[in-house]
């Protein structure tokens, strides 16, 4: 995301909190003005949790009301997006900005609302939503599994970060893959907790920990691993966690 507010705006989700920022370029038509906003949500992750990330976060709308008309502008995050981008067109005089992210399941994650002025050209626009959820995030956006025996028993064995970025409560678990072979178990822990991730955990805002997934079988055994994982929460979506070998 450009850090230049003069050339983009930005959406950063950080500890549960987000802001926008739109900036408009030099055009005018029939009083209307102009701008491009950024949506990033790279920064909800910090210095320590950046990178790669599956998150719950599925729709972003946009509603403008401004000269008596009213616009809503929706655009959809890619699995692991960090921006997305609107084009925004107001009419000159008082225009209200309001801001909605919906999870994967339709649930709102993040709100806000600003009144300004907009009096000419490359007009400047600050929203700070606030998080009315829980926000279920996966680090890395893949899971990859490695594989180790010991002689008796091989494992396929893979640690992602998970975390509740929103501000109530996380209840979520992994679903177990379906048809595994009767020799194949699969387990779900999350070691700081003492907690099996395979039953619903309830994980308070900020909660930031590592789940280690891991499918057991006997030494020598030959098994190709599902294509992805689920987590699953009821009340903020669920996460598609693809894998790898």
């Amino acid at each position: 995301m450009q850090s230049h507010l003069s050339k983009s705006a930005g959406f950063l989700l950080a500890l549960g909190s987000l802001g926008v920022v739109g900036c408009g370029q030099a055009i005018t038509d029939s009083g209307n003005r102009h701008s491009r906003v950024v949506l990033s949500v790279h920064s909800l992750f910090g210095a320590v949790l950046g990178g790669d990330f599956l998150s719950v976060l599925d729709t972003a709308h946009l509603t403008i009301a401004s000269g008596g008309e009213e616009q809503t502008l929706t655009r959809v995050f890619g699995p692991g997006d960090s921006e997305i981008t609107f084009d925004v067109t107001v009419k000159a005089g008082s225009a209200t900005f309001g801001l909605d992210v919906m999870s994967n399941n339709g649930a709102r994650l993040y709100q806000g609302e600003t009144t300004s002025t907009i009096d000419g050209d490359g007009f400047d626009v600050s929203i700070t939503p606030q998080a009315v959820n829980a926000v279920m995030v996966a680090i890395p956006g893949r899971a990859t599994f490695v594989l180790t025996d010991n002689g008796q028993i091989r494992f396929q064995t893979a640690t992602l970060r998970v975390r509740n970025s929103g501000s109530t409560t996380l209840t979520w678990k992994m679903e177990a893959p379906s048809q595994l072979p009767s020799s194949v178990s699969v387990s779900c822990s999350v070691p700081s907790l003492d907690a099996n991730c395979l039953d619903d955990n309830p994980w308070p805002p900020g909660t930031d920990v590592d789940v280690i997934v891991q499918f057991s079988m006997p030494s020598l055994f030959t098994f190709v691993l599902p294509q992805s994982l689920r987590f699953l929460s009821t009340t903020v979506g669920s996460l598609t966690i693809p894998t790898a070998p």
